[in-house]
């Protein structure tokens, strides 16, 4: 078993070797991707590495809305005509259409437009509220259509972001590789989300003192993803904007010590689950709604509460951990 220290978005980990091994840093959709496997030759490393890589910067091309000429960034500046896209971008897509019905549509694959109303990507600014109010409701109007490998929508203003779902699924084209190539203990660290095909113990760190550890858990053949409000944040007029905007508002949530985290045996949906969920969260009544309906969805909400740290989460995922401070409460959906 390997052991692994979360701090804040960094990963260390001890890892055991057997035969021959890799460790591979990429660089791909604008963070560090950390690759650790194993096999019995070291061909098979060789020709497994050069397989991902290829696969990988193909997707990258495709599916990076920074990438004027992307099938995403074509389908973003389309309406009303049948765009051609790459098979990996409609599977992607459509895994994006699975988390938003999953989450009751508080993961909305289609807010590349209020991303640009925010300026994320240029210069902060706050829209108005009646602005973005309108540009939701435009959003849940436009309709897309999905036809072998063309998609079509009848609205502008609906821009696909890929920003929440794309690094799990680079995670699992990663998964499907090693399959093929018969590739032993894979571990994949991709931008504070986690892949392990081998059981692996999880340390996770107190919000409130990193050094701290208050909890481990175990996953395997399983991706964890982790959704915060901090880590990225923008200053303006006084407050503390987040980076994660209320599909329902169009809203930033204000930074907060608050995490969401999701296992899932995808990593696509893990991550794209744990922008959903977190969401969710923000609303009590209706998480609590939600987290009696969907049983079979692991996922950790971690709040600070006047210096408490209180965990809500699936029965699944509170029977896997091991609360290490007398700081923690857990509160589960167990019956």
């Amino acid at each position: 078993m390997h052991k692994c220290l979360i701090l804040n978005i960094f990963i260390l980990c001890s890892f055991s070797t057997q035969g021959a091994t890799l460790q591979k840093t990429l660089f791909l959709m604008g963070s560090y991707l950390n690759l650790n496997a194993e096999a019995q030759k070291q061909q098979q490393l060789d020709e497994f590495y050069k397989s991902i890589g290829d696969e990988l910067n193909f997707y990258e091309r495709k599916i990076s809305s920074w990438n004027p000429s992307s099938d995403v960034s074509r389908l973003n500046e389309s309406s009303m005509e049948w765009i051609k896209v790459d098979n990996l971008v409609l599977k992607t897509i459509q895994k994006a259409d699975e988390c938003s019905v999953m989450t009751d549509q508080h993961f909305e694959p289609g807010l590349g437009s209020l991303v640009e109303m925010w300026g994320f990507r240029n210069e902060f600014s706050i829209p108005k509220k009646d602005d973005l109010k309108n540009r939701v409701h435009e959003i849940k109007l436009a309709q897309i259509e999905k036809r072998k490998n063309e998609i079509r929508k009848n609205s502008k203003v609906w821009k696909f972001d890929e920003g929440g779902i794309a690094k799990g699924f680079a995670i699992d084209l990663i998964k499907e590789k090693a399959q093929k190539f018969k590739i032993k203990n894979l571990r994949v660290f991709f931008s504070g989300q986690i892949y392990e095909s081998d059981e692996q113990e999880v340390l996770i760190p107190s919000p409130i003192n990193k050094k701290q550890i208050i909890l481990s858990l175990k996953i395997k053949e399983r991706s964890i993803s982790t959704t915060n409000n901090f880590n990225q944040s923008y200053f303006k007029n006084g407050k503390r904007y987040g980076h994660i905007i209320n599909p329902q508002t169009g809203m930033l949530y204000l930074a907060d010590n608050s995490s969401l985290s999701v296992v899932h045996k995808s990593a696509a949906l893990a991550d794209c689950l744990s922008t959903g969920i977190f969401s969710l969260s923000k609303n009590k009544k209706i998480f609590k709604e939600w987290v009696l309906k969907h049983p079979e969805i692991d996922f950790m909400n971690l709040e600070v509460v006047k210096n408490k740290i209180l965990i809500t989460s699936s029965c699944g995922l509170s029977q896997k951990m091991k609360v290490l401070s007398p700081q923690i409460e857990i509160k589960n959906n167990c019956l």
